[in-house]
């Protein structure tokens, strides 16, 4: 899959073909959707007063509210034996979370992050998944609302966006997406696919009604007009 030389899947015809306008509507509609306005403001809420990732208890309870919120499905992993007990998921994710300096990590808005998020429980036991999709989320929620700095580092990678993203750009498939990840890619190279292609579709990130988040707009508009379930 060559990430570098993406196009656009879309002619200017298409009603869906990807403009500035397009994606602010898309991403407007988002945030004026009942069901999500309420999770984001009970997200932010929760994220703004723990804003940290120190205290066992708060990082469990974070997990399991992203998790809740956005049918991550972390339940299905939840007991595994792991020596020679039953583990629920998501003690070993905050202990691993809590060891990886997070919260400095996630100012810098290292994109490595989501990798080690991704494969900290499999890490532990490798009968726990890769969770790409949880660990998008748990960065791109604590950059927006527990720092307050909706920077555009933090794309969401989930099975809307895996199916969706394809139909516009010529070149990734379903298949790809999901494979680049199990074969060893990075987050970065997610990140790089999303912002090849809104350049194949002439759009400059850098455009101020983006309001310095391109690509989290993108991802919104996608999921927003494709969903069919949680977030």
């Amino acid at each position: 899959m060559d990430i570098e030389n993406i196009t656009a899947a879309k002619s200017k015809e298409d009603p869906d073909y990807l403009t500035v306008d397009y994606i602010i509507s898309g991403d407007n509609d988002f945030f004026d959707d009942d069901v999500v306005k309420n999770d984001e403001e009970i997200m932010r809420k929760f994220l703004k007063a723990n804003p940290l990732n120190t205290d066992n208890n708060i990082v469990i309870q974070k997990i399991r509210l992203i998790d809740l919120m956005n049918s991550t499905q972390l339940q299905m992993n939840n007991k595994k034996e792991y020596n020679n007990k039953n583990t629920r998921i998501e003690k070993v994710l905050a202990e691993q979370i809590i060891n990886m300096n997070f919260d400095e990590r996630i100012k810098k808005g290292e994109p490595k992050l989501v990798d080690d998020i991704a494969k900290a429980a499999n890490d532990v036991d490798h009968e726990f998944k890769i969770l790409y999709s949880f660990a998008s989320k748990y960065c791109y929620y604590h950059q927006t609302y527990a720092l307050d700095t909706p920077k555009n580092d933090y794309p969401i990678y989930d099975s809307v966006l895996r199916k969706v993203l394809p139909k516009y750009i010529n070149g990734v498939t379903t298949n790809s997406l999901e494979n680049m990840f199990k074969e060893g890619c990075l987050y970065e190279d997610y990140i790089t696919i999303v912002k090849n292609t809104l350049a194949a579709y002439n759009i400059d990130i850098h455009e101020k009604a983006f309001k310095g988040r391109p690509l989290s707009m993108l991802d919104h508009c996608l999921w927003y007009k494709n969903r069919s379930g949680g977030r």
